[in-house]
């Protein structure tokens, strides 16, 4: 299974005022643990990345790349392959600089490539019962989850 990610920084006020950063990576299920997912920088490319852009932060962060490029916008793409079949989970940190709040959001794959959870910046619940949400989607310790998270919130 081929993974996308994305790294992104937009600045923008029109449609809507957007300061926001975001940095992904991925993580697959080995053994019961969480184990990264090795990737590949590349450039964004219109043509190939936007639907998949739109895709991964439609419901993340409720953007799309029609509202970055009413701004000044930078956008990195990671891929990488699994050949194992098991959920890959997205970790995305992210840094709201109009609203003044960073945090992590969390995406669960199936093995199938169906989307099986995923967080939204405006209406998730708490940090903590998410990574519990997680922990038992994936079969994992949550302490797996919490050392995943622990690495971002440092981070951010």
């Amino acid at each position: 299974m081929s993974i996308k990610l994305f790294s992104f920084n937009v600045d923008t006020e029109d449609p809507r005022t957007i300061k926001l950063e975001a940095s992904g990576s991925a993580y697959i299920l080995k053994n019961r643990e969480l184990v990264p997912v090795p990737t590949t920088k590349r450039e964004f490319n219109e043509e190939q990345d936007i639907f998949d852009f739109d895709a991964e932060f439609g419901d993340l962060f409720n953007i799309s790349f029609n509202d970055l490029i009413h701004g000044e916008y930078i956008i990195e793409v990671y891929e990488g392959d699994v050949q194992a079949s098991s959920p890959i989970l997205k970790v995305y940190a992210y840094k709201d600089r109009v609203k003044g709040k960073s945090g992590v959001l969390f995406k669960i794959i199936g093995e199938d490539g169906a989307l099986i959870y995923t967080d939204n910046m405006y209406f998730s619940p708490p940090l903590q019962d998410r990574i519990g949400r997680i922990a038992r989607a994936l079969g994992v310790d949550r302490k797996h989850v919490e050392s995943i998270v622990q690495k971002y919130m440092q981070a951010i």
